[in-house]
Formats: structure tokens, C-alpha cells, sequence
């Protein structure tokens, strides 16, 4: 009987101590977004005009 009167209570103790904790998102520092987009591509790749003209010839055939 003790044990289950024990165990309530921790589980009570544990869902107040679970209900008192916040996770707060914090907003990425100016440092941070600039490191980001300096690891982003700055530009497309751009398709070399030999393929494109290849396959342009070959949707005509």
C-alpha cells in the first residue's frame, strides 16, 4: 500500500516539476544567420548549352 501511495505521489511530483519547464525558441543571432548564407550557393549552376542542344535534337527526332 505504501508503495503505491509512493509511486502516485512521485508521479504527481514529476508531472508538476515537467509542467514548470519552458522551451522557449530563441531567435538565431545576426551571427548565426549570416555564417548560414554564406555556406548557401549564390547562384544556379547553369546548364552547359551543349546538353541543352543535344537534348533539344533529340525531342525533334
Amino acid at each position: 500500500m505504501e508503495i503505491v501511495v509512493f509511486i502516485a505521489l512521485m508521479e504527481l511530483y514529476l508531472v508538476h516539476q515537467f509542467k514548470k519547464i519552458k522551451v522557449v525558441a530563441k531567435k538565431p543571432t545576426l551571427k548565426a544567420i549570416q555564417i548560414y548564407n554564406s555556406h548557401k550557393p549564390k547562384h544556379k549552376p547553369k546548364i552547359a548549352k551543349e546538353y541543352v542542344l543535344a537534348k533539344a535534337e533529340n525531342q525533334d527526332e
